[in-house]
């Protein structure tokens, strides 16, 4: 089984992210896929990749942190920091490890 798409690179799991992979794994979970959304969430998902055999990281600019705005949606409420998007800074976390798919 492959979950291909988590957030564990999210403030949310900073706290007990080594234990949400423990639990993936014993739930029979082979690889997960963090999924970064603004270069800081990227970063923060390959340097995980880098860390853990079990993880991979896809790294990227959602478009809502285009702007700076509030999102409210039934899941969670949070506002976003702009960001323009720079093609370099990606391309070289890509580059970082073969575990970025």
């Amino acid at each position: 089984m492959v979950d291909t798409h988590c957030h564990l690179n999210f403030k949310a799991y900073q706290n007990d992210t080594p234990d949400v992979i423990a639990r993936a794994a014993e739930a029979g979970v082979a690889a997960i896929i963090n999924v970064g959304s603004q270069y800081s969430t990227s970063e923060r998902a390959v340097q995980l990749a880098q860390a853990n055999s079990v993880l991979y990281a896809a790294v990227g600019l959602h478009p809502v942190h285009l702007f700076a705005m509030e999102v409210d949606e039934e899941e969670s409420h949070f506002t976003t920091r702009a960001e323009t998007f720079d093609p370099a800074a990606y391309t070289e976390l890509v580059q970082r490890t073969p575990r970025v798919v």
